[in-house]
């Protein structure tokens, strides 16, 4: 199976065990420029001097073999393409040859690789190893390629929210007492790294937790599922603000749901307001006017309206704002592109906003968002307050791809149909595009696609058919975007299906003999120009075969 899902319920109580991957550091850039395929990594060991961790081992992790390349490895560094690491299969391994060559503290060493494909990428996993004496530790790290560019990317999310404690009395440590906070994040979304960060009124971390988890063993393409917390939060004074601080990276999309927040005093539990949002990717506005996003907020109680006082959007950031005072303070310092006052969502609705980026705004911007809100089943009366930070998402492809020949001389420039099916709802979609001269095609994001509830949901089926050659299916595709690791689908033609009924057969030969010679005709199948001896040895030899 191409892709990996994995839905993780986590509940643990106290602070995680921070490790040695805390003091690692990775960056990935292109090199020269992004057209020339070549990449840049360097693994920085900011762990202390004299203690002991240094790292031997790392992987640029990948599906599809044959496309990662050794350019140039550090002395007595061997490297070794298409090696396993866990159920990915294909991966560009970097191994140390000796001890001496290990990355000690306060060492950093660089790493040159490059694709065989004109296929760029925006996200990259890297894997690594740590070890102190017998002690080995795998960490993964999920990495921005610099510079960006209009491919399949990551978006950055960063949300803060301030609840105020409990009123209730404080029970006594032991069964059934202290007061604990609850609170649980529903990602719906595919989510490539994320960390979460719980502090008390003080400042004080009381509970961390992050993905890719620490020492893993196994690394899916992607997270969906719950992430649930209980934070011991005896001796809180009451009415005193927590904050919760999510960053995180969603792929080719963004949507947080906070689908449980509440404190636990003993018997006594106050709910405390829950809520979901969502941004789409930006899209022009009438043609080629200013950019539109629109966003989506959601009461996620089953129980309780959600009172909204207010809701105000910055949409001009230039950069990402950290939790802390970079973020929850930038209503006093950002003006307002965007306020609604004074607004009430009913148990499980959905209220959409259509916002509109200021003329003359670059590209790639980040909204800022600020929500203040409460429920009636709040006794402090208090109100809850969410600080949202979201990287804006623009041409961004629906699906992209590569068509490849096994022979040199045919060309690749050539209408490719796209089907795309949802097993779960039957739904499905026709696409066309055109592949140009290397191989690539792309399928544009639509904003008439934004209504499909199930759009982001790992379950579609992309199937791909080029011109004279059979079809290909892509089972359990990501839609926006394809794969996580590599977001191409990567096709070998099998070339010689003249009449595209999707079988090489005896109608195709029938065909081929009649056109032979001709110019501009289907049997053309390599695409030179005519319809030659190539193209008959193209049907012979994948006569009988089938696509998918």
């Amino acid at each position: 199976m191409r892709k990996s899902i994995l839905t993780w319920f986590m509940f643990v109580v106290g602070l995680t065990c921070l490790h040695a991957q805390d003091q690692v550091s990775l960056s990935v850039v292109f090199t020269d420029s992004p057209f020339n395929l070549r990449f840049r990594l360097t693994i920085t060991n900011n762990n202390p001097g004299g203690s002991g961790w240094a790292i031997d081992q790392t992987h640029i992790l990948f599906p599809t073999g044959g496309v990662l390349q050794n350019v140039q490895a550090p002395a007595n560094w061997v490297a070794t393409g298409d090696v396993p690491w866990d159920a990915i299969p294909r991966n560009l391994r970097y191994q140390t040859s000796n001890v001496a060559a290990r990355i000690d503290p306060g060492e950093s060493l660089s790493f040159e690789f490059s694709t065989s494909a004109p296929t760029l990428v925006n996200d990259l996993y890297i894997q690594y190893r740590v070890r102190n004496g017998g002690t080995l530790l795998d960490y993964a790290q999920r990495i921005d390629v610099t510079p960006r560019t209009n491919l399949a990317s990551d978006g950055l999310i960063v949300q803060e929210v301030q609840v105020a404690a409990a009123t209730a009395p404080n029970p006594p440590p032991g069964p059934g007492g202290g007061r604990v906070l609850q609170f649980n994040y529903d990602f719906d979304r595919p989510v490539t790294r994320s960390q979460i960060r719980t502090r008390d009124e003080q400042g004080n971390t009381r509970d961390f937790t992050r993905y890719p988890i620490d020492n893993l063993t196994t690394l899916p393409h992607f997270f969906l599922g719950d992430v649930r917390r209980e934070v011991p939060a005896t001796g809180s004074p009451p009415r005193n603000y927590w904050t919760s601080c999510l960053e995180a990276a969603q792929w080719c999309s963004s949507g947080v749901n906070l689908s449980e927040l509440r404190w636990v005093n003993g018997p006594f539990v106050e709910p405390e307001a829950t809520f979901g949002w969502r941004f789409s990717p930006s899209y022009p506005d009438s043609g080629a006017g200013p950019r539109q996003v629109r966003f989506q907020l959601t009461n996620l109680s089953s129980e309780f309206p959600l009172i909204v006082n207010q809701l105000r959007f910055h949409l001009r950031g230039a950069r990402a704002l950290e939790c802390g005072p970079d973020v929850n303070t930038w209503p006093s310092r950002f003006p307002a592109d965007f306020v609604a006052n004074a607004f009430v969502l009913n148990p499980r609705q959905t209220r959409e906003f259509f916002l509109t980026i200021p003329a003359g705004t670059p590209p790639k911007r980040f909204f800022y968002g600020f929500l203040e809100m409460r429920s009636p089943s709040d006794p402090t009366d208090q109100p809850t307050r969410a600080y949202i930070v979201q990287e804006e998402l623009n041409s961004l492809p629906l699906a992209s791809g590569i068509v490849r020949a096994p022979v040199p001389d045919v060309n690749l420039a050539r209408l490719i149909h796209i089907t795309a099916s949802n097993p779960g709802t039957g739904e499905s979609f026709i696409f066309e595009a055109n592949s140009n001269a290397l191989g690539r095609w792309r399928v544009p994001f639509s904003v008439d696609l934004l209504d499909i509830p199930d759009l982001y949901r790992p379950i579609w089926t992309v199937k791909v058919k080029p011109r004279g050659a059979l079809q290909m299916a892509f089972p359990q595709t990501l839609l926006v975007g394809g794969d996580t690791l590599d977001p191409y689908l990567r096709q070998m033609m099998v070339l010689g299906d003249i009449n595209e009924d999707n079988v090489i057969d005896d109608l195709d030969l029938l065909l081929m003999l009649l056109q032979f010679g001709l110019t501009g005709v289907p049997s053309d199948v390599d695409g030179n120009g005519v319809a030659d001896d190539r193209d008959l040895l193209h049907v012979l030899f994948n006569f009988g075969r089938t696509g998918d």
